[in-house]
C-alpha cells in the first residue's frame, strides 16, 4: 500500500500486516507520520485495507503541488 503525505507529496509504502491489529481492535482512523517532513495526518483504515498498491487520497495543499524551498548562500561580507 502507498500513502501520500499531504504536506510534501512524498509517497510512503505501508506494510498491511502492521495495520491488521489496529483493524481488529475496531479503530477507524490511524495517525500517519511522514518520515521526511515529520508531518502527522489522519488516514482511514477502511481506505487502506481495501486498496492494494494504489495511492490513498488524503487532503492535499491548495494547488496540489509540493512546497518548494529555496536556500541562498552568501559570503556574509
Amino acid at each position: 500500500m502507498i500513502i501520500t503525505c499531504p504536506k510534501c507529496a512524498r509517497n510512503h509504502k505501508v506494510n498491511p500486516d502492521t495495520l491488521k491489529p489496529f483493524a481488529d481492535a475496531g479503530k477507524k482512523n490511524i495517525l500517519a507520520s511522514c518520515k521526511s517532513c515529520k508531518f502527522k495526518f489522519p488516514v482511514s483504515l477502511s481506505s487502506l485495507l481495501t486498496l492494494d498498491e494504489k495511492p490513498v487520497d488524503t487532503k492535499r495543499r491548495p494547488g496540489g503541488v509540493a512546497r518548494k524551498i529555496c536556500i541562498t548562500l552568501s559570503k556574509g561580507g
